[in-house]
């Protein structure tokens, strides 16, 4: 009886992850032909990382900055032992955009939205990919 239950368990564990794999694999079709602006929760971050949480979609996705083209540095506030409860981190990151002369710094407060554009890679397997936003005179300028 306990073997009949095991296989049926492991049976639903197992479909529940076609499942996912499927609905996340037509979410990104979807995306390649529809992407879209919305905003992302910082929910980890440090000078090498940013973990994502998009409500939009309901996903979490991690960018590694020095996979970007345009990064220089990162940079983490130091933040008091005292203050844990209260305090949250803070990183500025440097990144050096050819629409703009100069380099440009931009700091990511832990659970402060902010703007992002959400669509899919071009490669296989196929993914969603989320690229961080900044304005500058009135135009987004997309930091890959």
């Amino acid at each position: 009886m306990l073997s009949i239950m095991d296989k049926c368990n492991e049976c639903k564990i197992n479909s529940r992850r076609v499942s996912d794999g499927a609905s996340r694999l037509f979410m990104c079709l979807y995306l390649r032909n529809n992407p879209y602006y919305t905003t992302a929760i910082p929910t980890f971050m440090g000078t090498a990382f940013i973990e994502l949480y998009i409500p939009d979609i309901g996903c979490e996705k991690k960018i590694v900055f020095k996979e970007l083209k345009s990064f220089v540095k990162a940079e983490q506030k130091n933040i008091d032992i005292d203050n844990l409860d209260t305090e949250m981190k803070k990183v500025t990151v440097e990144f050096n955009l050819k629409e703009i002369k100069k380099p440009i710094k931009i700091e990511f407060n832990e659970l402060q939205p902010i703007p992002v554009f959400v669509t899919a890679t071009e490669t296989s397997p196929i993914d969603f990919k989320v690229v961080f936003l900044y304005e500058h005179q009135g135009q987004k300028i997309k930091i890959e």
